[in-house]
């Protein structure tokens, strides 16, 4: 009889040599019928192991297939979730950057804030070190208060306002420190020119301010130089004002209008005519109506 149990096991034998070996080896019909069944029933089991594991297979599909749109839903949050949080690394950046800008600001205002303060701390240190000048800079600046209160009133009101100044000017010349202080002098002297009329006293004070700010050379140099010479003119010392106004002259810009008419004017009352035309064509050139205002000057008419 046919050893039948490697077909069970998977080996195959072709269909004819079954069908010869059968026939060969068969006593009966019955033998045969039995092997048939015996054929039909392996190739049953054959198929249904088959199907069994194709249903296997078709489950192991499903839910590879099921995995596998878990993992692209997964993965599709995921690419959302890094898109969001790229978004807010993003935002965070620019944050991070205004923060920044804004606390460089915030270390400027402190830095300028803090150089303000120490220049402020400075003038203070400054100003208590030397007590002389910090007494004397009030006093100026109080009496300086009063001078310009009284220049923009008049009357009864006026002559006290100048008098408060005058007092408070005076103060300050006791000081050792204010009596060297030119413009103290500058003041004073337009006070007793103006106020009490004194004019010997306002030259004496003038030509003081003027000593004591020629080592400068500054505005109030000029000044004085000028008031100095126009003092010296109202008393009837035509060629002193010339010579004063010569060092103005020497110091002066040249565009400096008034100097060099008060120069002309100096020179032509000394009868320097030629000096006195020189000065006023450069006059004209820096202003030209002075063309015309001149001839409100006495003393270039009579010259």
């Amino acid at each position: 009889m046919i050893d039948l149990t490697n077909l069970v096991k998977g080996k195959e034998t072709r269909q004819i040599d079954i069908d010869y070996q059968t026939a060969m080896a068969a006593k009966n019909t019955q033998e045969i019928y039995e092997v048939n069944s015996k054929l039909l029933e392996l190739q049953a089991a054959k198929s249904c192991m088959n199907l069994e594991q194709q249903k296997k297979t078709n489950q192991s599909l499903g839910e590879l297939k099921e995995v596998t749109s878990h993992l692209t839903e997964s993965m599709e949050a995921i690419n959302k979730n890094v898109d969001h949080i790229t978004h807010q690394v993003d935002f965070l950046a620019d944050e991070v950057t205004d923060l920044k800008l804004e606390i460089q600001q915030g270390f400027k205002l402190v830095i300028d804030i803090l150089e303000k303060q120490h220049s402020q701390l400075e003038d203070i240190k400054n100003f208590l070190s030397r007590p002389y000048e910090t007494a004397v800079l009030e006093l100026r600046n109080s009496a300086n208060y009063w001078l310009l209160c009284g220049m923009r009133d008049s009357g009864e009101d006026q002559n006290k306002y100048f008098k408060d100044s005058i007092q408070l000017l005076n103060q300050c010349l006791e000081n050792p420190v204010g009596k060297r202080d030119y413009v103290v002098w500058f003041q004073k002297g337009w006070l007793l020119w103006k106020h009490t009329g004194d004019l010997n006293k306002a030259e004496e004070t003038f030509s003081e301010a003027r000593r004591l700010s020629k080592p400068k050379l500054d505005l109030y140099y000029q000044k004085s130089l000028r008031h100095l010479a126009y003092i010296q003119y109202l008393n009837d010392k035509p060629e002193k004002a010339y010579q004063t106004i010569q060092q103005a002259v020497n110091t002066c810009k040249d565009d400096d209008h008034d100097t060099l008419f008060d120069a002309a004017r100096y020179s032509a009352r000394n009868g320097y005519k030629k000096e006195a035309l020189k000065y006023l064509n450069q006059c004209i050139n820096l202003r030209p109506e002075t063309s015309v205002t001149m001839f409100a000057e006495e003393d270039f008419i009579c010259s």
